[in-house]
């Protein structure tokens, strides 16, 4: 009889990695039906909250965005300068934005700002 060869993950021992923003904001998400009571509870939001959700909106996609190049390890306003000395033509929109806000880290950081490299 043949002794069962062990699973190469087990050769491993287990880490429990630390949790990230990301993983903290799931844990905080309301379920549907606190959506639902957050919404008819709550006063509605401001048109400054409005547009600032948007705005990150778009400089999110153009963090996803490869035809500008990658954009891990530096700024938002780097990475544009950068494809805009390429030739690649980033949005004017986006540079409006960053320059708007330039002291906010929200919006001059990138998506992956807080993963390291």
């Amino acid at each position: 009889m043949s002794k069962k060869q062990p699973l190469i993950t087990e050769s491993f021992p287990q880490q429990k990695l630390p949790a990230t923003r990301s993983s903290k904001r799931l844990e905080n998400k309301p379920t549907t039906n606190d959506k639902q009571d957050a919404v008819s509870s709550s006063t509605p939001r401001s048109n400054a909250d409005i547009l600032r959700e948007a705005e990150l909106n778009i400089l999110r996609k153009f963090d996803v965005r490869m035809d500008y190049g990658p954009c891990t390890g530096i700024t938002r306003m780097e990475r544009w300068d950068r494809a805009d000395r390429n030739g690649l033509n980033p949005p004017d929109k986006i540079k409006q934005i960053i320059l708007k806000h330039e002291n906010d880290t929200e919006y001059t950081n990138n998506l992956w700002h807080d993963y390291p490299l």
